[in-house]
Parts: C-alpha cells; structure tokens; sequence
C-alpha cells in the first residue's frame, strides 16, 4: 500500500483492518441456515465494488500496462467496467493461456476464439 500513497503507517493499518473487518464478517441466510461467507468480496456490499476497482487497478498496472509485459504488444484492445473485463489479443491462444494462468491467480477466465 505504501508505494501507492502518502497516508501515514497508522491511517493505511486502519485501512487494511477495516477492510479485514469487512471481508471477514460477511453473514447471510439460506433457507432458515445462516453462513458466513469466506471467499471473495461481499455482493451487494457497498465497499465490495470499491474493492473490486482497486484490485483491478492495481493488476492492470502492476502486470497489463507495464513495458515488462512480454505480451504487451499482443494486446489489440483492453477494456473493463469494475472487475470485468474484455481483452482483444493479437497473439496465440498458449500465449495468453500462460500470461492469464501466471498473472490471474484465483481468477475465472473464459476464452473465445473467433477464427
């Protein structure tokens, strides 16, 4: 967090277990059972699309926009609207199978070819 802003030590540990506080506590019923929910962001929670922006952010910064991305210039169009996303790419279907299987970890993909 610190390479991203100027906050103080202290402000961004009570951002980070705000946001522990958040994604740990997220109870739900089911057919007169309640759950706890323990993967992913909360739906319908206000703070999960605030999330769900940062998170994307950060991986298309970190990984998808950076000049050490080998397949940079395979990308033909990338576009996304919170954490979906569409990506036109130029290169070969193993390529980019291997680039989303090393950089989207935890992360459901569909691929489509249109030949």
């Amino acid at each position: 967090m610190k390479l991203y802003t100027d906050y103080t030590h202290d402000l961004q540990q009570y951002i980070l277990s705000v946001t522990h506080i958040l994604l740990s506590n997220n109870f739900f019923s089911f057919n007169d059972t309640f759950y706890v929910q323990t993967q992913g962001c909360p739906m319908g929670s206000c703070f999960s699309l605030s999330l769900a922006n940062i998170y994307v952010a950060w991986w298309e910064r970190e990984y998808l926009h950076t000049m050490s991305n080998p397949f940079r210039t395979s990308i033909y169009w990338y576009g996304r609207y919170i954490d979906d996303a569409l990506l036109i790419w130029c290169g070969g279907e193993q390529s980019v199978i291997c680039h989303l299987h090393m950089k989207w970890i935890k992360t459901k993909y569909h691929i489509w070819m249109l030949c």
